[in-house]
């Protein structure tokens, strides 16, 4: 029988993919909720590598968003522009220097060389926000999406609330059904929660009395990730098998 997992935020961590791919069965199904292609090592190879990936579906993260308007724009121009646009950084886009300022200057040069580029710009537009999956027992349900949110609330956000919000924390969900999601990194959860309000176990964060469950371990920085079985909830851990690269939160 085929397993569903999730995993969320590799941040540039090609390695931490090849682990995951080497782990999983060739029918196993992996969601992965967004943002795995900034900041690390090899940022483009491992965006690159999840969308060419079958066994893996792929969520919109809030730096999967910056990339798709940032070549968005670049799209609406001509090519002969696009180095005076991104180069000047006193003059440009909003949205191109929000990318740049969170680690996604590479990304877009490596998008740019990218021979199938189009190719890639269509899939970063239509990345899902929210995918709803039913629960094992058929009676509940299981809401996949990168910042988390709160079911039964928060239908009508816009996408950018979804990629980025994170207020969901301070607003209890009332419910039966499971909450997965990345966006917020394990270890700045007390910027959100007290302590008694979460606990750890297998590597992922659970709160919201066992509802909802936080998997982005700040791969970026931590050279870490947990793969989460969706149905049995057993996380398992990856740590980068080379340095661990630094960069900042």
């Amino acid at each position: 029988m085929s397993n569903r997992y999730a995993v969320s935020d590799l941040h540039g961590q090609f390695d931490l993919f090849t682990q995951i791919k080497e782990y999983i069965n060739e029918d196993d199904i992996v969601y992965a909720l967004g943002d795995f292609g900034d900041r690390g090592p090899e940022p483009w190879r491992t965006l690159q590598a999840v969308l060419d990936d079958s066994q893996f579906i792929y969520l919109m993260g809030n730096h999967d968003l910056m990339l798709a308007k940032s070549i968005d724009f670049l799209t609406k121009v001509s090519e002969d522009e696009w180095e005076s646009i991104m180069w000047p950084f006193y003059s440009r886009p909003a949205m191109i220097a929000d990318l740049f300022d969170n680690g996604g200057e590479e990304t877009l040069i490596e998008w740019i060389e990218n021979s199938n580029r189009m190719k890639y710009y269509k899939q970063l537009c239509n990345l899902p926000a929210l995918i709803t999956l039913p629960a094992k027992d058929k009676k509940h349900l299981i809401y996949l999406s990168h910042a988390g949110y709160n079911p039964g609330i928060s239908e009508e956000k816009m996408l950018e609330d979804f990629v980025w919000d994170r207020e969901h924390f301070y607003r209890h969900y009332n419910g039966n059904n499971l909450i997965i999601h990345g966006h917020t990194p394990i270890l700045l959860m007390d910027n959100f929660l007290d302590k008694e309000e979460y606990s750890l176990k297998d590597g992922y964060c659970l709160y919201n009395d066992n509802l909802k469950i936080n998997i982005d371990r700040g791969a970026h920085v931590t050279g870490e990730t947990v793969l989460l079985n969706i149905d049995t909830r057993e996380g398992k851990v990856f740590k980068v098998r080379d340095n661990i690269n630094e960069s900042e939160n």
